[in-house]
């Protein structure tokens, strides 16, 4: 009997990994489709309108909007499941694009109609990777498989994409046009749903603590709310997963450190990166050297803690990516020679600063899948996301300001001093110390929301399958 039961276990775990294979490989697809919308859609606009002010407009209304929604849609992703919302995100952002080339083909695409429709899509970005994070949490626990490999090859497919698909998009807007993008965009959206909806089994229902559940039974989508909920109910959840975290030691400090360095990237890319292109080397190209650099070293990063950070101690890790990320910023500064020497030597400094920042952003997924309470998880990423997005356009202004008033040195000097500050902050915080155990979250809302050492588990240990680091 033993025997038998251990024998479905394998067969299960085996076609769960190939069912998370099949979807990790189409978010990658969906990723570079995305990330060639950054140049189509901006594009588009400019075609259709002919208005610098209309794209601009355009483009900042659907940062903001992104930034916001992930706070309040997260009570709707611990209702309906995350498999379901996932679907739903996917499937309305893919007709949202899919639908500004079709209006337009009719005559029908005034601005409004544009700017809604981008909007629309926009603001499902924030929900759907939380949606499909927690997805990829629940598959990865069923199948036994790590959560840094499983999260490491989305941030690769991510960093990739980030570093290819605005090129991608722009060759096909030269052989074509940008609404051919927005209509792969579209079919990738809509290609995502479907493999969303079909791969893997529904998670089980798990049975609510004594202590009370923080939101529905479980975070599975088999488990249907009790129905509409009025305001007050919504608002009362959304309390709840921020209390959450307030009483959850690690996911506190996360979401701390998290919003700090979104601001000091805010005030990185937005503003000191440009300004020393444009100041310190004085060629246009050299931007995209540089950017390209980061995200060239951000993808081996994210390659490399993929492959290696089940092994590493995560605190150590941690606090040392914050200190070269300091170290480069810093360096900048001080980068000498003349134009072609400063940008050579500039673009090692970025390749470093990007390949620490990318196991940063891993270990914070995983410790959220890890720490985050069954019914809650929508509501915890959901803020943590919102606070990284509301971060980076404040750091926009204040590294706008230290600029304007200070110079180009003095703000480099203190955005590198802000991350050293930032690091040292979170090497205080005991609570770091979190990051190196094996725990599993206890959704309690009542009392202490804390995390506890992982029970045994029943599995013979020779039946056992990368379960180290399961949540």
């Amino acid at each position: 009997m033993v025997m038998s039961n251990s024998m479905t276990a394998g067969r299960h775990a085996r076609a769960g990994r190939s069912a998370l294979g099949t979807l990790l490989g189409t978010y990658t697809v969906s990723a570079v489709a995305e990330s060639m919308t950054l140049v189509a859609i901006p594009w588009f606009v400019l075609e259709t309108t002919g208005s610098v002010t209309r794209t601009g407009l355009l483009v900042a209304v659907a940062a903001i909007s992104s930034a916001l929604v992930g706070l309040l849609v997260g009570p709707l992703i611990d209702r309906v499941g995350h498999r379901r919302a996932s679907v739903v995100t996917y499937a309305l952002g893919g007709l949202a694009v899919g639908a500004v080339p079709l209006a337009d083909s009719r005559g029908l695409l005034s601005f409004p109609v544009l700017l809604l429709l981008v909007v629309l899509g926009s603001v499902l970005d924030t929900p759907g990777t939380v949606a499909l994070r927690g997805r990829v949490r629940q598959m990865a626990r069923a199948s036994r498989v790590e959560l840094e490999p499983v999260n490491g090859v989305m941030q690769t497919a991510a960093n990739s994409a980030g570093l290819f698909g605005p090129a991608l998009g722009a060759g096909v807007i030269a052989i074509g046009s940008a609404t051919w993008v927005l209509v792969i965009d579209a079919l990738a959206c809509l290609l995502m749903a479907v493999v969303v909806g079909t791969a893997g089994p529904a998670a089980r229902p798990e049975r609510a603590p004594p202590g009370g559940p923080v939101g529905p039974q479980s975070a599975d989508e088999e488990v249907r709310p009790a129905g509409a909920a009025g305001l007050r109910r919504y608002s009362g959840e959304l309390r709840d997963g921020l209390a959450v975290i307030g009483r959850t030691r690690l996911l506190r400090t996360l979401v701390k450190v998290a919003t700090g360095y979104s601001v000091l990237d805010g005030a990185f890319v937005g503003v000191l990166l440009i300004v020393f292109a444009y100041e310190r080397i004085g060629d246009p190209a050299s931007l995209g050297v540089l950017v390209s650099a980061f995200g060239a070293g951000a993808l081996c990063g994210s390659v490399l803690y993929g492959a290696l950070g089940g092994r590493l101690p995560r605190r150590p890790v941690y606090l040392i990516a914050g200190l070269v990320v300091a170290a480069g910023v810093g360096g900048l500064a001080l980068a000498g020679g003349g134009g072609a020497e400063r940008l050579a030597v500039s673009a090692v400094l970025l390749g470093l600063v990007g390949c620490a920042a990318a196991p940063v952003d891993l270990m914070t997924t995983v410790a959220v899948q890890r720490a985050a309470p069954e019914g809650a998880y929508g509501r915890v990423a959901g803020t943590l996301a919102t606070c990284a997005g509301i971060g980076a356009p404040v750091g926009i202004a204040v590294g706008t300001l230290i600029v304007g008033t200070a110079g180009l040195v003095a703000g480099m000097v203190a955005l590198a001093s802000g991350y050293l500050l930032v690091t040292l902050l979170a090497w205080r915080s005991s609570s770091l110390h979190d990051l190196d155990l094996d725990l599993d979250p206890v959704p309690a809302l009542h009392g202490s929301a804390t995390i506890q050492p992982r029970r045994p588990d029943p599995t013979p240990v020779g039946n056992r399958t990368n379960d180290r680091h399961s949540p």
